[in-house]
């Protein structure tokens, strides 16, 4: 992607975590993720971001007045739905609940995010 001079690209599944060790940086939000979704080459240093959860709590904001006492459902529990959390929380929401096929993958879930999110 350097030599060819590609200002940047776009990461899917089941490559968003692989990736991150061939860059040479990783934001610190997508680093708390564990995952990336958009390279951007900066003057020849690929950094990694992830995009999932700001873009869509922007939505969000934009087609419902997004407000602290709101309740929101995240359906699923995967990786999407953890950076989805971790942007939803940094927004100011209290109330989030994850509802999922498997209830040990919901509450995993919800234990990394409250343990990423708990006060030192």
């Amino acid at each position: 992607m350097k030599a060819l001079g590609i200002k940047g690209f776009n990461v899917t599944i089941p490559h968003k975590e692989t990736i991150i060790p061939m860059l040479d940086e990783v934001d610190l939000y997508a680093m708390r993720i564990g995952a990336v979704n958009t390279v951007v080459n900066e003057n020849g240093k690929l950094v990694g971001y992830n995009t999932d959860g700001p873009g869509f709590v922007c939505s969000l904001k934009e087609l419902t007045r997004l407000s602290p006492e709101h309740n929101v459902l995240i359906i699923g529990a995967g990786g999407a739905a953890k950076g989805i959390i971790y942007a939803l929380l940094e927004s100011g929401l209290a109330k989030i609940d994850v509802c999922n096929r498997s209830l040990n993958k919901a509450q995993e879930l919800l234990i990394t995010v409250k343990k990423q999110n708990a006060s030192p």
